[in-house]
């Protein structure tokens, strides 16, 4: 029981707090702040590796190595496809913990 308690809090941490880094990602992508998007990338980055979230921590690593033209350029794109990964993402770890109930999507 403790395990699957610790695995549920570990699983809906990480669905929760990366909502909250794609939003400020966009944000920080909105308001051209390149400094602060390659921060969040990274803290995005360790997150989703720490989950093994393969596909998400690919694209985060993508994003933490634009250069500022490229940013400019490419930055949008990624931040989409690291949107559109999460979804499946969370889908996937609903669907593993077997209770949607419990993680909230």
């Amino acid at each position: 029981k403790g395990d699957e308690n610790f695995l549920q809090t570990v699983v809906h941490g990480f669905i929760s707090e990366t909502e909250k880094l794609l939003d400020s990602l966009e944000a920080a992508l909105s308001d051209g702040k390149y400094s602060a998007f390659k921060e969040l990338a990274h803290i995005l980055k360790g997150s989703s590796g720490n989950i093994g979230a393969k596909g998400l921590h690919q694209i985060s690593r993508e994003m933490m190595q634009l250069d500022p033209t490229e940013f400019q350029d490419s930055a949008g794109e990624l931040l989409s496809k690291a949107q559109g990964n999460f979804k499946s993402t969370k889908l996937k770890l609903v669907q593993y913990m077997g209770d949607s109930e419990r993680v909230s999507i």
